[in-house]
């Protein structure tokens, strides 16, 4: 059981205990990882639980340019033949797990990578030169809760993704 959180905001930098906060919420469901990921306009976190000979990456995890960010849970049992495909056209892999396949899958296909994938998953894409957020979910996976209300500073927000 993990979880996600982030907040996204155009013109004001997000308050860092925000995230901090929204993370505690999440310890429960992975205290044993525990990752965040900031930048002026986007931030987020995951909490990961880590299962004994599974390997698991750190997350958010950055895309080798460092130009997008993932958090992820669930699981893409496609995986190992995306990963091949992904290979073949040049990609180059730090580990050997699903969220950094999924990573490589959307900076190669954009949001087409969906279609290419079988399994229970949601995921949260941030692509920093784009200002662009990407939320998906399988259909088979648990909530994905989005909400684009404004706080009293104009910040939207993006609470828990809870699964």
């Amino acid at each position: 059981m993990c979880g996600l959180a982030g907040f996204t905001n155009r013109r004001i930098f997000p308050d860092p205990g925000r995230l901090r906060d929204a993370a505690g919420c999440l310890r429960h469901r992975g205290p044993e990882d525990h990752c965040a990921y900031e930048t002026p306009v986007a931030s987020f976190s995951a909490a990961r639980l880590k299962i004994p000979g599974v390997e698991s990456a750190v997350q958010p995890l950055l895309s080798s340019d460092g130009a997008t960010a993932v958090a992820f849970d669930g699981k893409v049992y496609n995986h190992p033949e995306l990963r091949t495909d992904l290979e073949r056209r040049g990609h180059r892999f730090r580990t050997r797990t699903a969220a950094e396949t999924l990573l490589a899958a959307f900076v190669e296909w954009d949001t087409d990578c969906f279609t290419r994938l079988r399994g229970m998953f949601a995921v949260a894409f941030w692509t920093e030169a784009k200002r662009r957020l990407v939320l998906a979910r399988s259909l088979a996976s648990g909530s994905l809760c989005a909400d684009q209300a404004h706080d009293l500073r104009g910040a939207r927000r993006m609470p828990c993704t809870l699964l």
